[in-house]
């Protein structure tokens, strides 16, 4: 069935209907497509396969050419539809920038110096060299030897009277440890026991030193 919205009564003369097969002139137009011998006017309508008129191959276009209608049927490009999903977007990984690469090589090779300085240092202790039963540490003054709970390691005999203090337990002010090593101030002997923890880490050993003042104490575990 027609759309009779689509041929409203008293369609004005002229107009051209498109159906199937192709558009028909009107006879009473008086046209020169209507007169006999006359050569064919040029279709003003849009053509039959149009997708506006797909549906509805009978209605009659009054007065709208085929461009007006492709315009119609293109999509605007102002109109965005946007689709929300639900699943999150992984975020965008950046490469790491020259900077980044050079600190991490840098901390690599401090690692790996790190290491092996360990290494050796293991391998220099002497594991019977361990203080007496009950106690965590303890030194050799003649030997200048720091024994703790892995064994015994050499040292320089001004680090031994240094730390010879600590061997009775409990914290000792950063004081009593100067003047017993004869170091210049507390800075100088602050520096030379930061020096001194990797070969106490050897032994299973480190120093707490808090505002109370400086003791022994075990390694933590790795």
């Amino acid at each position: 069935m027609p759309d009779p919205r689509c041929s409203p009564p008293g369609a004005a003369a002229g107009a051209t209907r498109v159906g199937r097969a192709g558009p028909e002139p009107d006879p009473a137009d008086g046209s020169a497509a209507a007169r006999p011998g006359a050569e064919p006017q040029r279709r003003r309508g849009p053509p039959a396969d149009h997708p506006l008129l797909r549906r509805n191959t009978r209605c009659v276009v009054h007065g709208i050419d085929e461009a007006f209608l492709a315009k119609l049927s293109t999509p605007d490009p102002r109109n965005v539809t946007a689709y929300i999903s639900r699943t999150p977007t992984a975020p965008v990984k950046r490469p790491p920038s020259s900077r980044t690469l050079a600190r991490m090589r840098e901390k690599a090779d401090e690692a790996a110096r790190n290491a092996e300085a360990a290494r050796t240092l293991r391998a220099q202790v002497q594991p019977g060299l361990r203080p007496p039963p009950g106690r965590l540490f303890d030194v050799d003054v003649a030997g200048m030897v720091l024994r703790g709970p892995l064994g015994g390691i050499g040292t320089s005999e001004r680090m031994v009277r240094t730390l010879h203090v600590l061997t009775h337990g409990g914290r000792h002010p950063a004081a009593v440890l100067v003047v017993a090593g004869g170091w210049r101030d507390e800075p100088a002997l602050i520096e030379a026991l930061r020096g001194l923890r990797p070969r106490l880490a050897a032994v299973g050993l480190r120093l707490d030193r808090r505002k109370a003042g400086v003791r022994m104490a075990k390694e933590r575990a790795a």
